[in-house]
């Protein structure tokens, strides 16, 4: 609510001023109690700065689930999860350097280049492109990879 007060007006009496001074001393304080300390929670963290650019919890948390259950489909053992989570953060490091690297240094993949790449690692796989979607999902598509990706 917004109380507005012209300060050309003049109060036709001090209690005017007194109750409006004690209704907006109220609702601050009804405001501030509402939001106590307990009710303030995170909901991501920085997790590793890689040359100005952050990598969040949620990123790492993401990739997490999204590994084990990878990891499940293929019946594969699974490390301990803080070995796991450590491997996912190196990986992500690793991803936005090269990133970094390839765009500081103008490096860029063609459409044409990225076709005909992606073809020919269907053909050397004997895949179909659903089969190839499959594959590179690795979670049944709930997080398609992209072309963006590919490069």
């Amino acid at each position: 609510m917004i109380i507005r007060f012209n300060s050309s007006e003049k109060f036709k009496s001090g209690s005017s001023l007194l109750i409006a001074a004690t209704f907006m001393w109220a609702t601050g304080v009804l405001a501030q109690n509402s939001h106590s300390h307990n009710d303030i929670r995170p909901i991501d963290r920085i997790v590793a700065v890689v040359n100005e650019e952050v990598i969040t919890q949620q990123e790492i948390d993401e990739l997490l689930q999204n590994t084990v259950q990878q990891l499940h489909k293929q019946n594969t053992e699974l490390p301990r999860m803080e070995v796991l989570e450590k491997q996912l953060l190196e990986r992500l490091i690793l991803k936005r350097i090269q990133l970094q690297r390839a765009k500081e240094t103008g490096l860029t993949v063609s459409d044409n280049d990225l076709d005909q790449t992606l073809r020919r690692i269907i053909q050397d796989n004997h895949l179909t492109m659903d089969e190839f979607r499959q594959v590179l999902s690795g979670r049944n598509g709930s997080e398609p990879v992209s072309r963006g990706d590919s490069r």
